[in-house]
């Protein structure tokens, strides 16, 4: 996720007038980089594949390669692409955006499914983080879990960057909330 704590102008539609934006926070790209590794090893696969068969196995592709294996092989990397697609457009669209009212988490679910979730500063529980491993305490991300007043509404970041730096700028976005109906108007 990308981390910033800039004060440009950074608006989303239903942003009260009165509405701050604190934290836009998308996933760590340590994240992304460990699903296009394993994307990129497939890349490889068919010709790895055609050079396993022709060395181990007793059959000449040449025949089949002429008409039936290019077709075989655009179809596998057509497949191949639009998954890689699918796999950076949830890495990229999964955005969380805290306020000085609220935290907005958008989850990309797939290509064509999209949850929006809010929840109110005031109605914030708990916040717990967890770090674990090596890469997540060396780089300082992990996974952040935002606990509201209720029935189990839990909002979970993962993958967050900044970790420490997170929850503290959330914590005092809670402190400062406003609570009392008075308040929120």
């Amino acid at each position: 996720m990308t981390f910033s704590h800039s004060k440009k102008k950074f608006t989303f539609p239903g942003k009260d007038p009165d509405e701050e934006v604190s934290l836009v926070i998308r996933r760590y790209w340590l994240f992304y980089l460990s699903h296009l590794f394993v994307d990129l090893l497939f890349l490889f696969a068919p010709i790895i594949a055609y050079f396993f068969v022709r060395k181990f196995l007793d059959f000449d592709p040449s025949h089949f390669y002429s008409s039936t294996l290019p077709l075989l092989t655009a179809l596998y990397y057509l497949a191949l692409s639009t998954y890689m697609l699918i796999d950076f457009t949830n890495y990229y669209f999964d955005a969380w955006i805290v306020t000085n009212k609220r935290i907005i988490a958008i989850e990309q679910r797939t290509l064509f499914n999209r949850v929006i979730s809010e929840m109110s500063l005031s109605k914030v529980q708990d916040i717990t983080l967890e770090s674990k491993g090596v890469l997540e305490t060396f780089f300082h991300f992990g996974t952040l879990y935002v606990q509201s007043a209720g029935k189990k509404h839990r909002f979970v970041f993962e993958s967050v960057p900044k970790i420490y730096q997170t929850k503290e700028t959330i914590n005092n976005l809670v402190e400062k909330a406003p609570t009392s109906p008075e308040q929120l108007s």
